[in-house]
């Protein structure tokens, strides 16, 4: 029997109603998503006004975090020695042919930001492989800001359960069983250096099943900091639907409070305790405009959180009070403060650095000869609105990959007073720190 069209009209418009949901809840997503992942994106080649305003810093591979630290001067890096190791071992890519880390170990890398000079310290007291990932640095309160700092570094280790001596699983059952031991067991290395000498001494690890895959270190204190966890899933389909998935908010971060900053085993002396939730892809960790400002990336969903000490809570606790987003995927965030700001211009402002195109980053990222586009957004809060500015971008022939990025100012006198900085840039997989003058 044929319907009428008013019986027609009824059954189209309660069909509306779920299809007006779905398209209203869910397409606003996907465009998204398209725009961060930049799908769309043709990046173009880094452009400067002259040969000096570009200079590339020999000795910094695969440096993924990089650090101002202030009172001596300097940027802070860890590294790797070869340019292989991380196209075979880095879990956070899932990464897993560890036979290459009876080869290379990666070290701590400080940069002179007047001479552009790398220098690598000599790591005392510290063995095996040390496969770098996040770092933070602060100052040892008791030397003083100026004579010696903690650096605190992510270590991606081999789980001794999978591997034995020699680098060979101890297994052949397959990834997706969940009777395997993880392929990774990653830790915190603490170190401490004085400020201007050729070492940093090895003071600890730090081991606890709530640090599973780390990605960035806050240091609140020599004894506490915090950790962000960057996946739910270290390998498999479940780790590829985390990364795309904008709802997949599974990744956490960890606060660690150590009782014994000398203990001689990894998993001594520690209390964890998870502060933040309900981020997707939780990345990279900063600090922010004011002493209790925290910043947390979240990578996969370009999207930057403010978080706040919870007045509620007596543990420690965080709260997230705000968050901005960008068109790109981001990572290790910074704020820089203006050391030159006047009444009349402040330059200061958070720099976040990205992957211009991520949505090629799972086909290139294990090949030694590809290239990943890049980009770094400078972004300042004007008149309570947020106005945010590419300050670099490349298309991967200049810098490979981008996840760290600080501004350190130029002395207006020097440039005929105009407001200007270096910006360094470094990847997790980038031949070198790349440093670049830009406008403010």
């Amino acid at each position: 029997m044929a319907k009428s069209p008013a019986l027609i009209a009824i059954y189209v418009a309660l069909l509306a109603v779920p299809l007006g949901y779905l398209y209203n809840t869910y397409y606003p997503v996907v465009q998204r998503t398209i725009t961060v992942f930049g799908i769309y994106r043709s990046p173009s080649a880094v452009s400067v006004a002259s040969a000096e305003d570009l200079v590339l810093i020999d000795g910094t591979i695969h440096c993924e975090d990089i650090h101002y630290y202030a009172p001596s001067h300097e940027l802070y890096m860890a590294c790797e020695d070869s340019p292989v190791t991380r196209f075979s071992w880095f879990p956070p890519l899932a990464e897993f042919n560890a036979s290459v880390l009876s080869q290379s170990q990666g070290t701590l890398v400080v940069i002179d930001p007047d001479t552009k000079k790398a220098r690598k310290l000599k790591l005392d007291n510290f063995y095996g492989p040390f496969v770098t990932h996040g770092i933070d640095v602060i100052a040892d309160p008791k030397a003083g800001a100026k004579k010696a700092v903690y650096i605190f570094a992510v270590n991606h280790l081999p789980n001794p359960d999978f591997w034995d001596e020699s680098f060979v699983p101890r297994t052949t059952t397959t990834a997706s069983s969940s009777s395997q031991p993880a392929k990774t067991r990653s830790q915190i290395e603490i170190f401490r250096h004085e400020i201007g000498s050729a070492t940093a001494r090895h003071i600890r690890s730090v081991r606890d099943p709530l640090i599973r895959t780390p990605n960035d270190i806050l240091a609140l204190s020599p004894q506490r900091f915090l950790v962000t966890n960057d996946h739910h899933y270290r390998e498999g389909f479940m780790r590829e639907v985390e990364d795309i998935n904008p709802f997949a908010a599974w990744t956490e971060t960890v606060q660690v409070d150590l009782s014994d900053l000398l203990a001689a085993s990894a998993d001594q002396g520690i209390k964890t305790s998870v502060v933040v939730e309900g981020i997707h892809n939780n990345n990279g960790l900063g600090r922010g405009r004011t002493d209790t400002e925290l910043l947390i990336a979240s990578a996969a969903g370009g999207s930057l959180h403010f978080v706040e000490p919870s007045p509620a809570q007596a543990d420690h606790s965080f709260q997230i009070v705000d968050k901005l987003l960008l068109d790109s995927t981001i990572d290790n965030p910074s704020y820089f403060k203006d050391p030159y700001a006047s009444a009349t211009f402040d330059g200061s402002g958070y720099v976040l650095a990205g992957l211009s195109r991520a949505i090629d980053l799972a086909k290139t990222h294990a090949d030694p000869q590809a290239k990943e586009p890049v980009i770094v957004w400078y972004v300042k809060k004007v008149d309570d609105a947020w106005e945010k500015r590419i300050i670099f971008e490349d298309d991967g022939s200049t810098l490979r990959s981008a996840s760290a990025a600080v501004l350190i100012a130029i002395d207006p006198a020097k440039e005929g007073g105009k407001r200007r900085a270096w910006l360094y840039v470094t990847g997790f997989i980038s031949s070198n720190v790349v440093a670049v003058k830009i406008d403010l």
